[in-house]
């Protein structure tokens, strides 16, 4: 008898520790269970963020472009008339407004979440809720003699859309690190070929003297988006391949925006790319082509196999769009390069470690940046109709996450059960 009292003891011991230990963590069941409750919370902090926000102007702008609704100032002065706004929002688009308005209304990842406890929870909310996604996860928290703790679901090659600009991004500021970049050209006007120069409408060109490289990475320059013209081509059955950056001038929009106020810009950030090759052949006499420098600085020293400009054979994408573009969307440093999600993943392993070994580079993505970094962690989304992805990576817990889906609103359910449960 009294062997089965120490026995019921100890078990019951051991479970009390365990309980203590993941008090705070998430259960899959508890995610599926709590799914209402937390999203109505979350709906509930994000109006009452709302209701205090000094300048709505932007969210104003963005919830009408979601809704397609005509709301002004004066839709957004009482509380409840903000939630039940809100409530017609998306997740992925409740999570843009904390983002960009930086409400913090997300909890973070913490430091002892046990990666084990993640891939049951993990495996189990997709499957109830039936997701269809590809996800890895690398804890490099505990790192010793790169022995990362790596979990991982359906690891498949997808389209990365604009998650792209992070590798633009963090490739600047490797070369900032390495003084092939200077923060005097980050804070002029943005250098580029003479040859690309003469191929510019000359709408941009004028533009472009009076536009920093800064202004450029932050989206304030006004220049617009290329993606509809290279999309129709795509739609109308001609694929003439682009796969240089210089190869996506031809489809550049012409119409410029404002300056100095926040226009997202694949133009911009695609010349930022160009600019990259123009400084780093300069400084080092070099004629490297941008593609060559973003596989020397990083696909190559982060071992990402998976890496592609075009689609791999075997490549995932939607096929819930009716027109053929998703499996012929091409790469740029805009976005659309594919990649696993293990692989967009130890991208982000790649950058804590770079951080982790040159201390300036931490400098660097505070000064500049804004486009993918904030609060210390680095963070992009990426999608087009059908397809979304996410790329999160928490300095401070060490910890990499890649989501990648093809039926576009998958990636964002796990996302929020990552950052709101």
């Amino acid at each position: 008898m009294n062997n089965y009292k120490d026995k019921y003891l100890k078990y019951k011991t051991k479970y009390l520790e365990l309980k203590k230990i993941h008090k705070n963590q998430f259960g899959g069941n508890r995610l599926i269970k709590n799914k209402k409750k937390i999203l109505n919370n979350v709906i509930c902090e994000l109006s009452e963020k709302i209701l205090n926000l000094t300048n709505k102007k932007n969210m104003i702008k963005f919830i009408n472009k979601c809704l397609d609704t005509e709301y002004d100032n004066s839709n957004f002065n009482k509380y409840n008339e903000i939630k039940s706004i809100i409530y017609k929002l998306s997740l992925e688009q409740m999570i843009k407004i904390d983002v960009n308005e930086r409400f913090g209304i997300r909890n973070y990842l913490k430091r002892n979440v046990n990666h084990h406890i993640i891939k049951k929870d993990f495996d189990k909310y997709i499957k109830q809720n039936n997701l269809e996604l590809s996800y890895s996860v690398y804890d490099y928290s505990n790192n010793t003699d790169n022995n990362m703790n790596l979990i991982s679901y359906d690891n498949q090659i997808y389209s990365s859309h604009s998650i792209g600009k992070v590798f633009t991004g963090f490739l600047i500021v490797i070369l900032l690190n390495k003084k092939i970049i200077t923060d005097i050209d980050i804070n002029t006007p943005i250098q580029l070929d003479k040859k690309i120069i003469s191929e510019l409408d000359n709408d941009i060109v004028c533009r472009l003297k009076e536009t920093t490289m800064l202004d450029i990475m932050t989206h304030k320059s006004g220049l617009t988006d290329y993606l509809r013209k290279y999309f129709d081509e795509l739609k109308s059955g001609i694929n003439s391949n682009p796969i240089e950056p210089e190869d996506f001038i031809r489809y550049f929009d012409s119409d410029l925006k404002k300056k100095d106020t926040f226009t997202y810009s694949n133009i911009g950030i695609l010349l930022c790319g160009l600019s990259i090759k123009h400084l780093y052949n300069k400084r080092t006499g070099l004629n490297l082509t941008y593609n060559q420098i973003l596989n020397k600085f990083i696909i190559k020293p982060a071992h990402l196999d998976t890496f592609s400009i075009t689609i791999p054979d075997s490549g995932i994408y939607t096929k819930k769009r009716k027109d053929n573009i998703a499996m012929n969307i091409n790469g740029s440093p805009a976005g659309g390069y594919w990649i696993s999600s293990n692989d967009l993943a130890k991208f982000g392993v790649f950058m804590m470690d770079e951080i982790k070994n040159n201390p300036n580079i931490k400098n660097y993505l505070e000064l500049y940046g804004e486009e993918f970094y904030s609060e210390n962690r680095i963070q992009h989304s990426g999608g087009i109709g059908g397809s979304t992805c996410w790329l999160i990576v928490f300095l401070d817990e060490k910890i990499s996450i890649s989501i990648m889906d093809v039926d576009g609103k998958s990636s964002s359910e796990l996302k929020f059960a990552i950052e709101y449960f």
